[in-house]
């Protein structure tokens, strides 16, 4: 998203901050200084980005780069200590093109943590009006609009990244939206809970739930599929909340420009997601690291100036490494000035305004899946006679079960049970071909 370039040309294969790269001193040395953020400042704009950055980022703590060896070795799992104090970000580091800059040190929490408030460390608690991370990246936003726009004639025009934990769990809902959607269930697709060990489909799905040929949830695991769904739909309520505050902010604020009424009218607004997910697909309860649509997909709505209202694109293809050179394009950078920047992703705006027939593309999608330390299926890649769907033997391979959530709504199920969700073969790269009329 932030560089438009494949994973393999930046060196982050996966969430570890050792081999994989995440947040990793390599990444900051090279790759990261190559951001959207720093080419619209080049161009004129002024930037900032609010919350959850990478998984790994804050945790370090002597960015020497003579350590760089040995958080490439490969030998750190995904959780030691070690590694991601010798091989992760610290907290006081601020990538290069960020005027304002407030990043959720590691992955996407609501409630305890700590914000890089401009390089300086700043510790939250519970307290829902004070500290609820989703409203206050949209308080921070909105403060920085309201900072850089107050004078029309004075101000430079913005790039701002709002990048919301949701709906990431824990999905800890709003206390005002704890009882949203709670007679909803999953979507039970035609894969939902489909175990899959006759075809040529790759190991994890193959030996789904650690058994191997594979094994369906149970009505217990079913269940919190159905309540994550709940609580996931619940976070998006203040997603929405925070996009009303955007948009009622532009509209109250003078256009820079001369030919529209205020800010809203000259300001493109993308909603997207950096990744899909699966909820039961072929047997697996939850997460997002498999190479099928539910996974790959990602909701993408724009609207701005030039983009029909109410239009709806459903042919041809636009990805994730597209958006940098798009948001570009949309800044009225010249199509010369983005080739040099080296993007493996395209500029799309004709794309998405529909000036332009979808053309045929060809893309990959990839991955690189993780060990984990004190979980043998993702160390040996192997099985035993434990059944990975209730775990009794204490070794923590992604753990869920009746203390999992802190917030309402709670789980009512009293079984422990193990998300398998990566292991090393959960490596995969493809490639896709779409024609303009969406034949694969």
């Amino acid at each position: 998203l932030y560089t438009g370039k494949y994973i393999h040309n930046i060196g982050v294969f996966n969430n570890s901050a050792g081999s994989g790269g995440c947040s990793s001193l390599q990444w900051q040395a090279g790759p990261e200084k190559d951001n959207i953020a720093h080419y619209m400042q080049l161009n004129g704009y002024a930037t900032s980005f609010a919350g959850k950055y990478m998984n790994n980022y804050g945790y370090g703590t002597n960015n020497t780069y003579n350590s760089l060896p040995m958080c490439l070795n490969g030998t750190f799992a995904y959780d030691a200590a070690r590694m991601r104090t010798m091989c992760a970000q610290r907290i006081d580091h601020v990538p290069r093109g960020w005027d304002q800059w407030q990043a959720l040190q590691g992955n996407s929490v609501y409630y305890n943590y700590t914000l890089s408030n401009n390089g300086v460390a700043e510790v939250h608690g519970d307290d829902y009006h004070d500290d609820y991370l989703i409203d206050l990246v949209a308080n921070r936003s909105v403060q920085f609009i309201l900072d850089n726009l107050k004078d029309s004639s004075d101000s430079k025009p913005l790039f701002m990244v709002m990048a919301m934990p949701a709906a990431h769990e824990p999905a800890d809902p709003a206390p005002q939206y704890a009882n949203y959607a709670q007679d909803l269930v999953a979507p039970r697709t035609p894969n939902f809970n489909m175990v899959m060990n006759d075809d040529d489909r790759h190991w994890m799905i193959a030996n789904v739930n650690g058994v191997e040929g594979g094994e369906a949830m149970n009505e217990t695991v079913i269940s919190f599929v159905d309540l994550l769904y709940r609580r996931r739909l619940a976070t998006l309520q203040s997603v929405d909340d925070a996009i009303e505050f955007v948009a009622n902010t532009l509209t109250s604020l003078p256009a820079r420009g001369s030919d529209v009424a205020n800010a809203w009218e000259e300001t493109y607004i993308i909603y997207t997601a950096d990744n899909g997910y699966h909820l039961g697909q072929f047997a697996v309860a939850i997460d997002k690291r498999q190479p099928y649509d539910t996974d790959v997909k990602v909701p993408f709505f724009a609207r701005g100036p030039n983009i029909p209202k109410g239009s709806e694109i459903n042919r041809g293809a636009l990805i994730s490494i597209d958006l940098a050179p798009t948001f570009l394009e949309m800044a009225q950078v010249s199509k010369s000035d983005i080739d040099s920047y080296g993007f493996d992703g395209s500029p799309m705006l004709d794309y998405i305004a529909q000036y332009e027939a979808p053309q045929p593309r060809e893309f990959i999608f990839e991955y690189f899946g993780e060990s984990i330390d004190g979980c043998y299926l993702y160390l040996n890649q192997g099985t035993n006679s434990t059944k990975f769907n209730k775990m009794d033997d204490g070794i923590n391979c992604g753990l869920r079960g009746p203390t999992t959530y802190k917030t309402a709504p709670f789980w009512n199920g009293t079984e422990t049970w193990s998300s398998i969700q990566d292991t090393t073969n959960n490596t995969y790269t493809c490639l896709r071909s779409v024609t303009p009329d969406n034949t694969t």
